[in-house]
């Protein structure tokens, strides 16, 4: 079973410093995920002196520092969605405890509980790949994202909106959100729900005379949008606003003074909510821009060399931390153009990717409540047969080589080629495996020895024999991308020279001695072993910060990257 939390006990005694110091080391296996959502403190302090005052914990390892500030015989639960998000690597760890200020003598007890991020969003991608393959879509790989993504990446949308309310603009309106944007994906009914709740302030001149909180509820179902690059956006399905309206600041004399009465408030927030359930594209009140200004992250734009072809989305419903949550799945088939297989596309300046353009919301530290913090996870899973399509032209190569040798007695030029044939790649439990084999080799050998009329040439046929091919798909940081590139081992080369008379035989000999195995060897394998690289995702873009978590290996059936989404400080 993965490991989801994990509790380390510390115990010190202060000395004449009033330092405490404690350390242990804790072995790490079989994590759900090395990404930290929240952390707990419960401290214990047999005080000399009962002085039960505020005291500072501080834990370091694995290049994690956390710190709390607590009483004795009580819990502090600090959440890390406000942070950059905190990783540990499994294996063994130190774990070290530092406090100061405490008096000579103090105990101190310390019971640290780390709780890692869980979700089955790795299978349900699994699933929705395999349902893709059953309802006949070609190659299929898919994107996963959560309603936490959601309103982790999505902007105010609205911003702040002013408009004059008399033909002298002395008295206006002012429309912004009033807090973050609540998506929920329901699965049942295949929509995003959209809670917004929007402040609308009266104005005379820079006076403001009141706030009205208006809340609504918007259905939103994903769409595909089609111009120079496909992108994923909403579309408006309904609306409804709350009949109850909120006054957080109400001037009653004001309103009188600069409006002439209070019903004409009432009168506007009742066109404003009508307007905005009508949806109507060409009212100034409507939240029909609102769907132009909100977009989901697309990340198949990365594939160059590649047709990706939007085929559907796919809702479920999961858990992220014990808590149910809807998924959108985002369903693409891939088919390779069989270009010529380039050394690495991340050289080519054109690649962009388009996983998100846009910055966090404003109201980015409004999520703490309850100490619920972001799962800020996306998942990009490959079926089978989709890596296969990805990786045949990268796999699939050969060359040639000539190299020559002058001096004497002995010169001449050693010519050979191979070719290699990719059969399928293979999801093994814990890896790719590529199954490679060589289709066609050969080459010659011509040679000569002394000069003029006592100058012998000869010219043989060669062949290369492989022995261990051994050939896997690993996924890397390359720069500020994550890429997979293929990976091949050659064991030994051997050449195997046909019949030659004597004395050619003798120079031919020279030849190979001078060559021997190695250079042959070393020149095949560089070539085999040429880092193709296959951009996934970029690992920084427009301020985000993007880790992979853990790769998911499902036999035979697909291959599942998790990503973290985060802003550094």
């Amino acid at each position: 079973m993965n490991t989801k939390s994990i509790e380390i006990n510390f115990g010190a005694t202060a000395d004449a410093e009033g330092k405490i110091h404690d350390k242990k080391d804790v072995t790490l296996n079989n994590l759900v995920s090395g990404s930290i959502y929240q952390y707990t403190f419960k401290t214990t302090v047999n005080r000399q002196d009962n002085d039960d005052h505020y005291l500072s914990i501080d834990i370091m390892g694995d290049n994690i520092d956390l710190e709390a500030v607590t009483q004795s015989n009580t819990e502090v639960t600090i959440c890390t969605s406000n942070s950059p998000r905190l990783f540990i690597s499994e294996g063994v760890k130190i774990f070290e405890l530092e406090g100061t200020d405490y008096k000579d003598g103090d105990i101190v007890t310390v019971k640290l509980v780390i709780e890692f991020v869980s979700s089955d969003i790795q299978f349900l991608t699994n699933e929705v790949l395999l349902q893709s393959k059953k309802d006949k879509i070609s190659n299929p790989i898919c994107v996963g994202i959560s309603d936490h993504i959601l309103n982790f990446f999505t902007t105010d949308g609205l911003g702040v909106k002013t408009f004059p309310l008399d033909n002298q603009g002395i008295k206006n309106i002012s429309m912004r959100p009033a807090s973050p944007f609540d998506f929920k994906i329901i699965a049942s009914s295949m929509l995003i729900e959209l809670k917004v709740q929007v402040q609308i302030n009266f104005w005379h001149e820079n006076e403001l005379c009141c706030s009205a909180l208006l809340s609504s509820e918007i259905g939103l179902s994903p769409k595909m949008v089609t111009s120079t690059n496909d992108s994923l956006g909403f579309k408006i399905e309904n609306a409804v606003v709350n009949e109850e309206i909120l006054y957080p600041y109400y001037d009653k004399d004001k309103i009188i003074n600069y409006f002439q009465s209070e019903q004409a408030i009432a009168d506007t927030m009742v066109i404003i909510s009508r307007e905005i359930v009508s949806l109507d594209p060409n009212s100034k009140y409507s939240f029909a821009s609102l769907a132009n200004n909100l977009s989901l992250p697309n990340i198949w734009q990365t594939f160059s060399g590649f047709r990706v072809h939007f085929e559907r989305f796919d809702y479920r419903i999961g858990y992220i931390n014990n808590e149910s949550v809807g998924f959108l799945f985002v369903v693409f088939s891939i088919e390779s153009l069989h270009l010529p297989s380039p050394c690495s596309y991340l050289k080519n300046n054109n690649i962009e990717s388009t996983l998100v353009n846009q910055t966090r919301s404003l109201f980015k530290d409004w999520n703490q409540d309850n100490c619920k913090p972001l799962t800020n996870w996306i998942t990009l899973g490959f079926s089978h047969s989709s890596l296969n399509e990805i990786v045949e032209p990268f796999a699939n190569q050969g060359m040639e080589e000539r190299q020559t040798i002058h001096g004497r007695p002995v010169s001449g030029e050693l010519y050979y080629y191979f070719r290699s044939r990719f059969d399928s790649l293979q999801i093994n439990p814990t890896s790719l495996t590529l199954d490679l084999r060589i289709v066609d080799t050969g080459g010659k050998i011509e040679a000569s020895i002394g000069s003029g009329c006592t100058k012998i040439t000869g010219s043989v046929s060669i062949s290369l024999i492989f022995e261990g091919i051994h050939a896997a798909v690993k996924i890397k940081r390359m720069n500020k991308f994550f890429v997979l590139t293929p990976e091949i081992a050659i064991d030994k080369i051997s050449v195997q020279v046909g019949n030659t008379p004597h004395p050619v035989d003798q120079i031919i000999g020279k030849i190979l001695t001078d060559f021997s195995e190695g250079p042959i060897r070393v020149g095949i394998a560089l070539v085999m072993m040429k880092q193709h690289e296959i951009p996934l995702f970029l690992g920084e873009y427009s301020g985000i910060v993007y880790s992979l978590v853990k790769a998911d290996y499902f036999e035979n059936e697909s291959f599942v990257l998790t990503v973290d989404a985060n802003i550094p400080k």
